[in-house]
């Protein structure tokens, strides 16, 4: 946005002499917004001249130069008649003066001008300001500031950083009666009407404020060579002083207004409402819109004639002969304009300002701004009746903040008379307590309190920057260190590496709810979850018990692609039995397309992990219900001494091919237990004396007998076996519930060597303890 400084010491008084453009610019960027850039403008006079039109032709338009009484021909355009007065520049080839020219970054010519004969002779050079310097501020850095959207919310920010009072607004708006309403619609006794329609179902307050006034007599004139000269270096194209005060009000408070041709009107009645679906409106621009029922527009009570907050129609536009006017300005929800703006691809000044969230209580201004200008520029016009304004009522803001809370957060002293000070400076009422707590009442101003200021911080913010962010003496952040117990940490890492590098199985974090279209897909509904009160989804509404399905519903997305696929996941399930209570679990699957997994493979990878976590495991037959992804004869739970610390075992068959074709291997951990058992660290053990002797026992038994009993009884049987390692498994289908077995023993004896007899013994005892199970010796 382009901020012309002329135009902002217009609002405070200044000359441009009396400021330091540098250092404005480095107080503005410390305190109020980024300036892109910064721009100085000088118009040669010297090159510059009024002409009159006297003679139009296809080809060339001639003029007369009173200043030099001459006569020039120039080229021929499309908006001139005899008597129009243009600005034309003679600099070897006389042409006519371009909005380039005059500071402007758009293309095109300056238009027709209003001079007295007096100006037209050279008196208009003393009308305008030859030079100017322009601010460049980036509009990302005041999307939250809706004051700043015009050069009188700079003006406060200005005469507050030069400690310079700001002009009395009432100042620049005209002395007229204003006849308000909070209702829905306003008359006057000139036959003018206001209305609004009521709002709808799930749309908050379309239209905040409505405000107009009927100017029944006006005088068309040309643009006035000043405010045509101020709107170019802001990069807004001059049309006529009637339609150039809309812009200017627009660019001077940051108010949007409109003016319509009264007798285009069916009635001298202004309606805003939504647009009804497939209504059209051909717009300013020159092309037509098609209406969506969302979108709010301003009507007559019989065609719709503007976009609300975005553009006016072609059909009720000011012309050349246009003789009366209806003034209208408005506030409009910021969501609806922007959602209309983007949806018709109409992005205007209007409608960037109206997203901010303007102030509700700058219609009636911008109305009456608009007849102070036309007071200004002497021109004849007769408004008939009062300003009508239909406005909703705003509760006034206040903001209590303790000038402790002030020096705490700002970091340093501030007096307080300095705080009071500031605020006052930019607009805020403040009332200062007496008491002990030495507090302030921020009364929050209009301008501030729709979007920007809401909480003591804001309050505090304000302070702060005028204050100065350099007055702040850095100081390095001070931290207690406290020693803590890392062995949680550590441990994880281990198991995570562990479980990447010697299992080469890929870590996911899933999300912390159940997705229930997948638990549907497998027919499961786990019970005693804990479900959020406002999912975000229909289908995330319950935090998990267990990891296990989501990570068949990574094997299921990811099974097309790859026939080998290993998951892993640390991570916390919540359960709902008596409370709320938090878990965390380690889990993981492995998943093969096409090649067979065995069950005691799968416990080998486990039993290496305790290994390495130097615990003991045991693998006991599961008693009660399984989950149904577990197959009921190949899955074991895990114990620790008497705690149950996790499940592990093949996947059912035909609940895995709901989700893949296939075999899997499935296990579930108690992650705080694998992360804060104590462990004995490992001891030293000499080298063996004396040699030991291995012999290997198969058998066959039943299936009921788990492979971890069978050990234990098999070590048991006499005290010189020191470990018993399964070997090799078989199972046919035609043995009916047998399998077979082989362990290997190893005996050690660490008196000496054993002897012939004493293995012969102790194979015996091995074989009684088998016998005793019910097995046969193969």
């Amino acid at each position: 946005m382009k901020l012309l400084l002329s135009w902002i010491l217009d609002h405070i008084g200044l000359h441009k002499k009396d400021v330091d453009i540098s250092s404005l610019v480095k107080q503005l960027i410390d305190t109020t917004a980024e300036v892109d850039g910064v721009e100085s403008l000088s118009l040669d006079q010297t090159l510059w001249y009024a002409v009159s039109v006297i003679d139009i032709s296809l080809d060339y338009t001639v003029v007369t130069c009173p200043e030099l009484q001459r006569e020039f021909s120039l080229s021929a355009r499309k908006d001139a008649a005899v008597g129009d007065m243009f600005l034309m520049i003679l600099d070897n080839q006389p042409r006519w003066a371009t909005l380039v020219d005059s500071g402007s970054t758009k293309d095109g010519l300056m238009p027709p001008l209003f001079m007295s004969s007096e100006a037209l002779a050279g008196l208009w050079r003393n009308t305008f300001e030859p030079e100017d310097t322009v601010i460049i501020i980036d509009n990302k850095a005041i999307t939250n500031r809706p004051d700043l959207w015009g050069h009188r919310g700079f003006a406060r920010e200005v005469a507050a950083l030069l400690e310079v009072p700001l002009k009395d607004e009432e100042s620049f708006l005209k002395k007229i009666e204003v006849l308000k309403s909070e209702g829905l619609s306003l008359s006057s006794v000139s036959s003018f009407e206001l209305e609004r329609t009521s709002y709808k179902e799930h749309e908050e307050l379309p239209c905040r404020a409505l405000a107009g006034v009927f100017v029944s007599q006006v005088q068309y004139r040309p643009s006035s060579l000043w405010m045509a000269l101020r709107l170019a270096r802001v990069d807004v194209r001059p049309l006529s002083l009637l339609v150039d005060a809309t812009n200017y009000v627009m660019f001077d408070i940051g108010q949007p207004m409109h003016a319509f041709d009264a007798d285009t009107l069916h009635q001298k009645k202004l309606i805003g409402r939504f647009a009804t679906q497939g209504e059209t409106l051909a717009l300013l621009d020159g092309t037509e819109v098609s209406l969506h029922e969302s979108d709010y527009v301003i009507a007559d009570d019989r065609k719709v004639l503007s976009l609300a907050g975005i553009m006016g129609g072609e059909a009720s536009k000011v012309q050349s002969s246009t003789r009366s006017l209806i003034l209208e300005s408005g506030n409009f929800h910021p969501s609806m304009v922007r959602r209309t703006a983007t949806s018709l691809k109409k992005r205007t000044e209007s409608a960037t300002r109206f997203e901010k969230n303007l102030d509700p209580f700058q219609a009636v201004k911008a109305v009456r701004r608009y007849l102070a200008l036309m007071d200004n520029e002497k021109l004849g016009y007769t408004v008939a009746g009062p300003v009508l304004a239909l406005e909703d009522s705003i509760p006034k803001k206040t903001i209590e903040v303790t000038h402790n809370d002030i020096e705490r957060k700002i970091g340093i002293e501030v007096p307080r008379e300095r705080v009071t000070q500031i605020l006052e400076s930019i607009g805020f009422g403040v009332t200062s307590t007496t008491d002990s707590s030495a507090s302030y009442i921020v009364s929050v101003p209009s301008w501030r309190a729709m979007k920007d200021i809401s909480i003591q911080e804001d309050i505090i913010e304000e302070i702060a920057r005028f204050v100065g962010f350099d007055a702040i003496v850095p100081q390095y952040p001070q931290r207690e260190m406290i020693a803590f117990d890392t062995r949680k940490i550590e441990r994880t890492r281990m198991i995570k590496k562990f479980f990447a590098f010697a299992f080469s199985m890929n870590e996911v974090q899933t999300y912390a709810f159940f997705d229930e279209e997948f638990l549907r897909s497998i027919s499961y509904d786990p019970q005693d979850t804990l479900k959020i009160a406002n999912p975000l989804s229909e289908h995330w509404q319950r935090l998990v018990t267990s990891l296990i399905p989501n990570l068949l519903r990574c094997v299921r997305d990811n099974h097309f692609e790859q026939e080998s696929l290993r998951f892993f996941e640390i991570n916390r399930v919540w359960f709902f039995d008596e409370g709320a209570r938090e878990e965390q679990e380690c889990v993981g699957i492995w998943y093969e397309k096409k090649k067979p997994l065995d069950f005691y493979e799968g416990k080998h990878l486990l039993t290496e992990l305790f290994t390495m976590l130097n615990i003991s495991i045991e693998w006991r037959k599961p008693k009660g219900e399984l989950e149904p992804w577990y197959h009921s004869s190949q899955t074991a739970h895990l114990w620790y001494e008497d705690r149950l610390i996790g499940t592990a075992g093949k996947a059912d068959g035909s609940f895995l091919r709901t989700i893949a074709e296939g075999e899997a291997f499935l296990f579930e951990l108690d992650a705080n237990f694998l992360l804060h058992v104590a462990t004995q660290p490992p001891v030293y053990t000499p080298s063996p004396k004396y040699p030991s002797t291995d012999f290997d026992i198969s058998i066959l038994i039943g299936v009921e007998h788990t492979v971890s009993s069978l050990e234990k009884r098999i070590k048991d049987a006499d005290q010189f076996i020191s470990s018993v390692v399964l070997i090799d498994r078989y199972e046919k289908p035609e043995w009916s519930g047998k399998k077979s077995l082989t362990f290997r023993c190893t005996a050690y004896d660490p008196e000496g060597t054993l002897t012939k007899e004493s293995i012969d013994k102790i194979w015996s005892s091995a074989i009684k303890q088998i016998q005793q199970m019910g097995g046969v010796l193969r």
